[in-house]
C-alpha cells in the first residue's frame, strides 16, 4: 500500500516494503540491471558515470528555490522550496533523482524556448488544480497535501498557511 492510501485508512506514513521492492525491480529491468538486495541505491551507484555525464550540464542559480525538469515537452518533475538555503542543499540529489527517471527516456535534443516550458507547466497547474486531494497531519509540523491521480505524483508541505515545500513527478 503506498503513503497516501495508507494516510487516508489512518495508518500514518508507512510505505509498503513490497511496493519499494516493486518499484527497484521497475529500475532493475530499465537498466537491464540486478540489485541482490533489490538496493535502489546499488542501482544508481553502477549507472554513476552514466548520471554524471548527465547531471554535469546543471548548475545551481544561487538565486532560485526551485526546479522544473522536462524531457522533450514533457514536464518530468517540479520541485519548488520556501528558501534558497534548502533548495541550494538538496539541489544535487533532485538533479540526480530525476536523471533516473528521464536518463532512458526519448530523448529531444532540441532546446525548448522559456515560454513554451511555462505554457507546459501551466497545463500541468490545470491539471493539479481539477485533481482530487486529501490533506494531512506534516509527519512533523504543518499540513502534507496529497493528490490522487494515477498520471502525476505530488505533494505539498505548508506551515501556518505558507507553502514549505512542493514536488510534483509525473509518471
Amino acid at each position: 500500500m503506498n503513503v497516501n492510501k495508507n494516510l487516508k485508512s489512518g495508518n500514518s506514513y508507512y510505505a509498503s516494503q513490497s511496493d519499494v521492492w516493486d518499484s527497484v525491480s521497475h529500475y532493475e529491468s530499465r537498466y537491464s540491471m540486478k540489485s541482490e538486495t533489490s538496493d535502489l541505491s546499488e542501482l544508481m551507484e553502477k549507472k554513476q558515470a552514466d548520471f554524471d555525464s548527465f547531471i554535469k550540464y546543471f548548475n545551481l542559480d544561487n538565486d532560485a528555490n526551485g526546479l522544473a525538469m522536462f524531457s522533450g515537452d514533457k514536464v518530468v518533475s517540479v520541485e519548488i522550496f520556501n528558501r534558497t538555503n534548502v533548495y541550494a542543499e538538496y539541489f544535487h540529489k533532485l538533479i540526480r533523482a530525476t536523471a533516473m527517471e528521464i536518463f532512458y527516456m526519448n530523448k529531444d535534443e532540441s532546446k525548448m524556448q522559456k515560454d513554451d516550458a511555462l505554457d507546459i507547466l501551466n497545463m500541468e497547474i490545470i491539471k493539479l488544480e481539477k485533481a482530487e486531494f486529501n490533506d494531512f497531519p506534516g509527519l512533523a509540523a504543518g499540513t502534507e497535501r496529497r493528490y490522487d491521480s494515477e498520471e502525476f505524483s505530488c505533494h505539498s508541505l505548508s506551515y501556518n498557511d505558507k507553502q514549505i515545500h512542493f514536488s510534483f513527478l509525473n509518471v
